[in-house]
């Protein structure tokens, strides 16, 4: 079974906060995103932070195809 992009991306902030390397992240939206996604695109959480309030998936994305939102490691 195919994970989702919100598995994913947790995933990712997993790796993140076990690496002891990268301590926040950025999120940054698809090229085609809509404006909801666009809007959010740059703002930064500390790992833990993202891992407890998950901001992704974006909940009022208005893609067609859902939101495609993504986390940024900040070295």
């Amino acid at each position: 079974m195919d994970k989702s992009i919100s598995e994913m991306n947790n995933e990712s902030l997993l790796r993140y906060k076990e690496s002891e390397v990268v301590d926040q992240v950025e999120l940054f939206a698809a090229p085609d995103s809509c404006e909801q996604c666009k809007s959010a695109e740059g703002k930064k959480y500390l790992v833990r932070d993202a891992l407890a309030h998950n901001p992704l998936p974006i909940r009022s994305c208005a893609n067609k195809y859902g939101c495609r939102c993504t986390y940024l490691p900040i070295v």
